[in-house]
């Protein structure tokens, strides 16, 4: 008897328990085993949805620093990644 959530590679399934579930359901159900998720939405983790507009927002500053002071092309690009 296998482990909880002990993997079948050659199988495309997850055995869960007793149930074994296809990769495509795994895949798309809904993840809510920690604290921070409230539920299904945009917002359902305020903390890392907050982070991540924080990255955008920092990216974006580089970018107009880096255009502003004419860094060059590379540092733009760094800048971008940051924003993605």
């Amino acid at each position: 008897k296998g482990a909880i959530g002990e993997a079948l590679a050659f199988h495309g399934a997850v055995r869960f328990g007793s149930s074994i579930l296809t990769m495509w359901q795994t895949l798309l159900t809904p993840v809510d085993l920690y604290c921070e998720r409230t539920g299904p939405g945009l917002w359902a983790e305020p903390a890392n949805a907050l982070s991540n507009l924080a990255f955008i927002a920092a990216g974006l500053w580089g970018v107009r620093q880096v255009r502003r002071y004419r860094t060059g092309t590379f540092a733009e690009v760094q800048a971008w990644w940051v924003v993605a």
